[in-house]
């Protein structure tokens, strides 16, 4: 659980987002600027026959939330992904993920990543919400076209 993130910002971005391939990714900026307290856990959560296991550990961190994403990552929408990016006050950009599974026996994880500012930008591992955050650049017309592929021909 995200204490930072105000318990109604997922309710007041519902509706708005883009399509993105298979996944739907509603999307919302900065609903947090100021630097505040944030509490994550780290970890996993899963069940297996009935019985809820996990090996959670709290996180506490003073950060700024810069963006924040979500979507399904499956065909099905039992699998799915949140990203949520924070610039920390030594001025570190810090990925906190949530992957989540509605199967028995999938965990759902929960994990933090330092990051640069190489990952946030195209190409990088963090793309998607780099460019949520403003980091980034447009593509130039021979990465648009790669990203195309065949249809465009």
């Amino acid at each position: 659980m995200i204490v930072a993130l105000p318990a109604d910002a997922r309710a007041r971005v519902a509706g708005r987002g883009l399509q993105s391939g298979r996944a739907y990714w509603p999307k919302w900026r900065n609903p947090v600027s100021e630097m505040q307290t944030v509490k994550v856990n780290i970890g996993a959560v899963w069940t297996v026959n009935g019985c809820v296991q996990d090996n959670l550990r709290p996180v506490e961190f003073e950060g700024a939330l810069l963006a924040s994403r979500w979507g399904y990552t499956g065909d099905d929408n039992t699998r799915g992904v949140a990203e949520f990016l924070y610039r920390t006050g030594d001025v570190r950009l810090i990925v906190y993920v949530e992957e989540w599974s509605r199967w028995q026996g999938e965990p759902n994880t929960y994990t933090l990543h330092e990051v640069s500012e190489d990952a946030l930008e195209v190409g990088g591992e963090y793309e998607w919400l780099g460019r949520e955050a403003g980091f980034g650049r447009p593509l130039t017309l021979d990465e648009a076209l790669a990203q195309a592929g065949p249809e465009l021909e």
